[in-house]
C-alpha cells in the first residue's frame, strides 16, 4: 500500500486501510535512528549534528524518524478495526531507558520479546519484537551460537569484545561509504577484521557482511 502511495507511509489514510478489507498479517520495522543507543556516540553526519545542540541526542518517538513508529501504530489501529483476527509482528531496537516512549509502545502492543542475535547467529544485534503470535515459553532459551569466523574470507578473523564474560562481534551498522566493491563502515563503532596480509585492522568485505547477516 505504501508503495502505491509513493513509498511514504505518512501518506496512508484510514480510508486507504478501509479499502483493504480484512487483513491477515501486518509487520512493521520502523526507523530506529531516534531511539538507537548509537546516537550517544560522537556525531558523524549532518543528521546527528542537527540534534547535537540539544540536551538529548536521542529524541525518541518525538524525533522525525521516531514519529514514524507512532504513525505505524495509528495505521495498525485502523487495520484492527476491520481485522479481528489480525496477526502483527513489530521490530525495533530496545529503548527501555526512554521510559515514556517504551511504555507508549508497549501499552499499544504488549510486552516485547527482547532477543540478541549473537545467541543464535554470528553478530550482536539486540532487538525488541512485539507480536500477538503465541510463542513457546522457551523459544529463546536454547542458544545456538555459531563461530563468526566461518563467515570470513581465508586469513581473516573478526575483532571481538567482551561483555559480562561473553565475547561478541559488534553490530553491523547500516551506513557505508566509498567504493561499493570495498566500502568502509560509516560509523564510530565498526566491525573490524584482523587480516594476515595487513598490520592494521581492516573493514568487512561485502560478502563477509552478507554471510554474517545470514
Amino acid at each position: 500500500l505504501s508503495t502505491e502511495l509513493g513509498g511514504d507511509v505518512l501518506l496512508i489514510t484510514q480510508d486507504d486501510i478501509n479499502k483493504l478489507g480484512e487483513v491477515k498479517l501486518i509487520s512493521m520495522g520502523c526507523p530506529c535512528e531516534d531511539m538507537s543507543l548509537m546516537r550517544l556516540l560522537p556525531v558523524r553526519n549532518a543528521y546527528d549534528k542537527s540534534w547535537a545542540k540539544g540536551e538529548n541526542p536521542r529524541p525518541g518517538l518525538s524525533g522525525p524518524k521516531g514519529n514514524i513508529f507512532r504513525v505505524c501504530l495509528k495505521i495498525l489501529k485502523w487495520v484492527k478495526l476491520n481485522s479481528p483476527n489480525l496477526i502483527f509482528f513489530v521490530e525495533n531496537v530496545t529503548f527501555a531507558d526512554l521510559t515514556e516512549d517504551w511504555k507508549e509502545i508497549s501499552d499499544a502492543l504488549g510486552t516485547p520479546h527482547v532477543v540478541d542475535a549473537q545467541d543464535f547467529s554470528c553478530t550482536r544485534r539486540r532487538r525488541a519484537y512485539w507480536t500477538n503470535i503465541v510463542l513457546p515459553p522457551d523459544f529463546a532459551s536454547v542458544p545456538r551460537p555459531l563461530d563468526p569466523d566461518v563467515c570470513m574470507d581465508p586469513g581473516r578473523t573478526l575483532q571481538r569484545f567482551e561483555l559480562k564474560g561473553v565475547q561478541y562481534v559488534r553490530t553491523i551498522g547500516k551506513s557505508w561509504k566509498g567504493n561499493p566493491d570495498s566500502p568502509t563502515a560509516n560509523t564510530n563503532a565498526p566491525v573490524m577484521v584482523k587480516d594476515m596480509q595487513h598490520s592494521e585492522l581492516q573493514h568487512l568485505r561485502p560478502a563477509e557482511a552478507e554471510r554474517l547477516m545470514g
